[in-house]
């Protein structure tokens, strides 16, 4: 939604971005806006979630891919479905 808005503009119109969004995810001191790449920052959070699974920490998170995602099975043999996120 973010991309979107800054290279469409608020209504969607047509015309050209006036940076890149490699560019507008850089930190202020280096000329960007300095927002947060959501596609990066869910790859860096995946091994601190399944660190999480591996070692059976107490969360709800935890606790419910246990119950009904791997239901026995090691973790790294779970089928991703295109329903997951």
């Amino acid at each position: 939604m973010m991309k979107s808005f800054l290279s469409k503009g608020a209504h969607g119109g047509g015309y050209l971005p006036k940076t890149s969004w490699k560019q507008t995810t850089l930190r202020k001191n280096e000329g960007g806006l300095k927002i947060k790449d959501l596609y990066r920052w869910n790859l860096a959070c995946m091994p601190k979630h399944i660190w999480n699974v591996c070692c059976g920490k107490e969360s709800l998170w935890v606790k419910w891919i246990h119950t009904y995602r791997k239901r026995g099975q090691s973790i790294w043999d779970i089928t991703m479905r295109s329903i997951d996120s």
